[in-house]
């Protein structure tokens, strides 16, 4: 199976502790969307500033990723990208992966992966469950490439076009 977008069930919401209570009693045209693998027990439903664009500080996008219990934040900054949704192609850019923290299963406090990480990034990694650095890059590819713009899909009337730097 790969990455899909859809929207969440009562019982995807309940299993997964998704934040979309809220949305179960809205029309299905409107209600948001997560990006995930049933089959790798993998979802991505949130990708976020680090805080406020008009801070001045060093904004950057968290992408939330979940891999069978374990929740990775994985901090990136994005390229040149476009903004109005009608342009066509409409370009989403990846500039660069810089930090990568996972929770483990039954943890509270997000553990950084370490520097020989990216030294090494085809070791196995325990916090990512075994995956190396490289594997995780690629599924985080694979999932941004189906998420694209998220519930903003809706609003592009072009082609989508994902494009990644690292």
């Amino acid at each position: 199976m790969a990455f899909v977008n859809e929207v969440p069930t009562r019982h995807d919401i309940e299993t997964y502790g998704l934040p979309f209570e809220a949305d179960l009693g809205l029309p299905l045209d409107i209600r948001r969307i997560w990006t995930v693998d049933r089959e790798r027990k993998c979802h991505l439903w949130n990708l976020g500033p680090s805080g406020p664009p008009a801070s001045g500080s060093n904004v950057h996008t968290i992408a939330h990723v979940y891999m069978d219990g374990i929740r990775v934040q994985a901090h990136m900054h994005s390229g040149i990208h476009s903004v109005d949704f009608d342009d066509d192609p409409f370009y989403i850019r990846w500039e660069t992966l810089f930090s990568v923290e996972a929770t483990p299963r039954h943890g509270k406090t997000a553990i950084a992966l370490p520097h020989t990480a990216w030294d090494y990034p085809d070791e196995p990694q325990g916090l990512l469950d075994n995956l190396s650095l490289d594997e995780f890059r690629a599924l985080l590819k694979e999932a941004l490439w189906v998420h694209k713009k998220g519930n903003s899909n809706r609003l592009i009337t072009g082609t989508v076009v994902v494009e990644f730097e690292f």
